[in-house]
């Protein structure tokens, strides 16, 4: 079963992650689920901004099935790009766009990844650890405009989405969240917490 946590349970959770020494102005929170279902945006992604939070949206912190299994291979590289959780990676975020067709926030500091190879249907955190800066951004599943994506329903696949980016999958509650980081105009941190 699906855990729901309190605000003041998140904040607590992040205080205890790796490289926190503060709460940020802005954050994003991310919850990746333990269940880790193949191919399906089963995270949350919670914005908080000045002392509360101000929208939830659902999201994949995982790849999607064209990366996990194998898709990777085509840039060279040695898996699926998984951001390791249990750290605070701060100021890690800009207001951008994503590919420069998608508002977003994009990625503009190094965070910790692991590369997931084994091409089976899990997103694993094991193997040799990364360092860097690899356009994992935090962006939606679609290039269609904001008018179109509020009205639309959530999309329950990730398929060729998701290379390592943490990526939206409802439309609505993700424009609120963008929305509101491009009119603060201030870096935004990244907290990625396991379910417990």
């Amino acid at each position: 079963m699906e855990r729901t946590y309190t605000d003041a349970e998140l904040l607590d959770r992040v205080s205890k992650l790796q490289y926190f020494t503060h709460m940020p102005d802005e954050l994003l929170v991310v919850v990746r689920s333990k269940a880790d279902v193949f191919d399906r945006f089963d995270d949350k992604a919670y914005l908080y901004s000045d002392g509360k939070f101000i929208a939830m949206a659902t999201c994949t912190t995982n790849p999607g099935s064209m990366s996990l299994l194998g898709g990777f291979k085509k840039r060279k590289v040695a898996g699926a790009a998984i951001i390791q959780s249990g750290k605070i990676y701060y100021d890690v975020y800009e207001f951008g766009y994503h590919k420069g067709r998608m508002p977003a926030l994009k990625q503009v500091r190094e965070m910790d990844y692991y590369r997931d190879g084994d091409c089976d249907q899990r997103s694993e955190e094991i193997g040799k650890p990364y360092r860097g800066n690899f356009a994992t951004n935090y962006h939606f599943c679609s290039y269609e405009s904001e008018e179109i994506v509020v009205k639309q329903q959530h999309r329950t696949y990730i398929g060729p989405w998701g290379e390592g980016c943490i990526v939206a999958n409802a439309g609505k509650a993700y424009y609120v969240q963008i929305n509101h980081v491009h009119k603060k105009k201030k870096p935004v941190s990244l907290a990625v917490i396991l379910e417990d």
